[in-house]
């Protein structure tokens, strides 16, 4: 019997036609299926905790978050598949300059419930495939193995003082006891006027550090 991927797309009614194209596109690997769930009108992290009690319904394995604005692409469930780890994300940036990376090698907060938020290494040093252990990432294309809802208290997803709703549950999901991973081997567009991948963020990062106010200033790192 085929395992059951349920694929969420929690969104505000409205999906670009990009993003359904990749979710026909999807690469299904053997003894798998997919299930699909386009949850709209609700809150962001609402739509999420109702988008997991959903996969429990149908007994998923997984579940597959994905943002409407995103384009992952066809190899994105193979490759995370692959890794075997309880929570992974692709590369995901953000949609405004210098479009930085979604996934943080610190994530935490302080009894006061401040953050520290750290970014990775310039790209140059980054690697071309392989999964790597990160503290946060966003979840705008991250696959779950759902016994990871099980053994998390909830809500999961509920945002806490200055940190919203995917890093909050990767906080959750840490104390529990679980690991965050990040495939370096896919690489998701974010769609604006223009589609932010990994050479987005790499050709902007040379630019912004090249401004003379930017001199001796980090990109990422020690942001509170």
């Amino acid at each position: 019997m085929k395992k059951t991927i349920a694929i969420a797309v929690p969104n505000t009614g409205y999906i670009g036609f990009r993003t359904v194209a990749s979710l026909l596109s999807f690469k299904v690997p053997g003894g798998y299926q997919l299930n699909f769930n386009l949850l709209s009108n609700c809150l962001v992290y609402e739509a999420r905790e109702k988008l997991v009690e959903y996969a429990q319904q149908i007994g998923a394995s997984h579940i597959l978050f994905l943002d409407s604005d995103m384009v992952p692409p066809q190899h994105t469930i193979e490759s995370m598949i692959k890794h075997d780890k309880d929570i992974i994300s692709g590369l995901i940036f953000q949609r405004n300059y210098p479009f930085q990376p979604c996934f943080y090698s610190k994530a935490r907060v302080n009894k006061n419930f401040e953050p520290t938020m750290e970014g990775p290494m310039q790209p140059e040093g980054w690697p071309t495939e392989g999964a790597y252990e990160f503290e946060g990432i966003g979840l705008a294309c991250a696959l779950i193995k759902m016994e990871v809802f099980e053994k998390t208290p909830k809500p999961w997803f509920f945002p806490l003082p200055n940190v919203g709703e995917d890093l909050a549950f990767c906080m959750r999901a840490r104390k529990a006891g679980f690991k965050i991973w990040v495939d370096f081997g896919v690489d998701c567009a974010h769609t604006a006027d223009m589609q932010i991948v990994k050479r987005s963020f790499e050709l902007a990062s040379k630019e912004w550090l090249s401004r003379p106010e930017n001199k001796g200033k980090m990109i990422f790192g020690g942001n509170k």
